[in-house]
């Protein structure tokens, strides 16, 4: 829950650069997520995985896993967690992928 106000203001000085963010949240019920983005103030989509069958396929490691795709289609960069210093990878990440 602490990446995800870092994630939207990422989405939200990027997004006029064509940048697309959709965050999962994974086996929570509706109103929660609800609840959560609309206290929080969130813009960015977030999609629900219900089962976590969509955690399963994709084989997620741990939570929160940011995976961030470059123009091309391909995973420029996953990461795993949240920590000091996070912020600043992901934003790299992803500016870096933009190009």
């Amino acid at each position: 829950m602490q990446s995800l106000p870092h994630l939207n203001q990422v989405y939200e000085d990027l997004k006029g650069k064509g940048l697309k963010v959709y965050a999962v949240n994974v086996q929570e019920d509706k109103e929660k997520v609800q609840g959560f983005v609309t206290a929080h103030k969130l813009g960015m989509p977030v999609l629900l995985d219900s089962d976590g069958a969509v955690m399963q396929l994709y084989k997620v490691e741990g939570i929160p896993q940011t995976v961030v795709v470059g123009k091309d289609g391909k995973v420029a960069k996953v990461l795993i967690g949240y920590g000091q210093g996070s912020e600043k990878l992901l934003r790299d990440a992803v500016e870096k992928a933009m190009k």
